[in-house]
């Protein structure tokens, strides 16, 4: 087990590899974290993230699966899988992802208030 300053120290060190274009790096950092707190969906959301910009599609979608099954499903959800499915050539459901993207994007503005 890692102390929550450890945890932390990892977090940040992950997003600073994908800031400077270095997702593998950060696949390691996410991969440890989303095994040792499997619940939190920030780590698995990252994993997948991480996994998408490395060219691991195949595991980029069963992270996002795994956020779905935790009810993680929002706008950043759809928009990350449907570059991931048009990554995969999967053009359809791609492009439906992108569409649940735009309705909830859409919904997002209208509860807020914002224009579309």
């Amino acid at each position: 087990m890692c102390s929550p300053r450890a945890r932390d120290a990892m977090k940040l060190l992950g997003f600073l590899f994908m800031q400077q274009g270095l997702p593998d790096r950060a696949v390691t950092l996410h991969m440890a974290l989303a095994a040792h707190e499997p619940k939190d969906i920030g780590n698995v959301r990252a994993l997948a993230l991480a996994l998408s910009r490395s060219g691991r599609h195949d595991q980029a979608l069963e992270a996002l699966d795994r956020l779905a099954l935790s009810g993680a499903v929002d706008l950043r959800f759809h928009l990350l899988r449907s570059q991931t499915l048009s990554e995969l050539g999967r053009t359809e459901e791609a492009s439906a992802a992108m569409g649940a993207y735009l309705d909830a994007l859409k919904a997002e503005q209208t509860t807020t208030g914002a224009e579309v």
